[in-house]
């Protein structure tokens, strides 16, 4: 279900419109400065909230970006921030992927964060992670394979 939600958002004209608007200010062909500055746009207007108790709830990166473009604040547990950040990444060329993760010890996959595939590799890029200190998590699912 995220990845067709990120699928949508790949080609969604709004969705690049938000892209292209937060990278407006780099020079030309800026790769790391486009993943960067998406990056931390998800992580300084999304607040992280938790889902309803026994539910799975979904927020779409293009219903998020209107909630921001009406209310100035976005809301949305892991999935919701890494679906944000992979449909902005993927509407400018970025390949990317969900990727499940045992977080605080857990036994249990337990959290989401976004892979996004540059020339060393796969990059780990936690965007509830608001200080930007991104750890790598050796115990990784891949919920989808880049190629």
């Amino acid at each position: 279900m995220m990845e067709e939600q990120v699928a949508q958002a790949t080609v969604d004209p709004a969705v690049r419109e938000w892209a292209a608007y937060i990278c407006r200010n780099l020079t030309n062909n800026d790769l790391p400065g486009q993943v960067a500055a998406i990056t931390q746009f998800v992580r300084r207007n999304v607040t992280y909230v938790r889902d309803p108790v026994g539910q799975e709830y979904l927020v779409a990166p293009r219903q998020m970006l209107t909630q921001y473009s009406e209310t100035g604040a976005m809301l949305g547990d892991c999935d919701d921030h890494v679906m944000l950040l992979n449909g902005l990444l993927q509407s400018v060329g970025f390949d990317t992927q969900c990727l499940g993760v045992k977080h605080g010890g857990a036994s249990d996959y337990n959290h989401v964060i976004s892979g996004v595939k540059s020339d060393r590799g796969v990059v780990q890029i936690d965007p509830c992670q608001k200080d930007g200190n991104d750890k790598t998590y050796a115990d990784v699912l891949f919920v989808k394979s880049l190629t």
